[in-house]
């Protein structure tokens, strides 16, 4: 968080808003269709199943995320856990809302061209990790 609010100053930013809580509480309280692209890079896996209620890639949050984008807009997730990986795969199909882009494994290999590296991304390359990274496009489901 210092390191935003740094980078933010130094780069006298003034259209920037930033929310230090979790950031699920937020969701419900933006309004629908107003962004185009949502990132979810490196979140807590909660390894214990008993704790996999608390992961950022829920029903609920999918949900909330497929609201948020506007039409086409684009989730992107990374993780260097292939259990998280598996889940978020999972629990996307299951919403019905979004396209996997991939077309092939270098696209979940390789991240895309646009993208900029985490401290979490580098400690996992690190530790001899291999990170996924899924892109997905909102689509319309039947309910909507």
């Amino acid at each position: 968080m210092a390191k935003l609010l740094s980078a933010i100053e130094d780069n006298n930013l003034d259209n920037i808003r930033v929310w230090d809580e979790d950031a699920r509480a937020l969701l419900p309280l933006m309004g629908a269709e107003t962004l185009a692209r949502v990132f979810v890079l490196y979140p807590d896996p909660w390894p214990k199943k008993r704790h996999h209620r608390r992961r950022f890639i829920n029903g609920r949050t999918l949900a909330d995320i497929h609201r948020l984008l506007e039409p086409g807009g684009e989730l992107f997730f990374a993780s260097d856990i292939p259990h998280y990986v598996a889940w978020t795969l999972a629990h996307v199909r299951d919403h019905g809302g979004f396209e996997w882009l991939a077309e092939g494994p270098a696209d979940w290999r390789e991240p895309p061209g646009d993208w900029f590296s985490t401290r979490y991304e580098q400690k996992a390359l690190k530790a001899g990790r291999t990170p996924a990274y899924l892109r997905f496009r909102k689509i319309r489901r039947a309910e909507d």
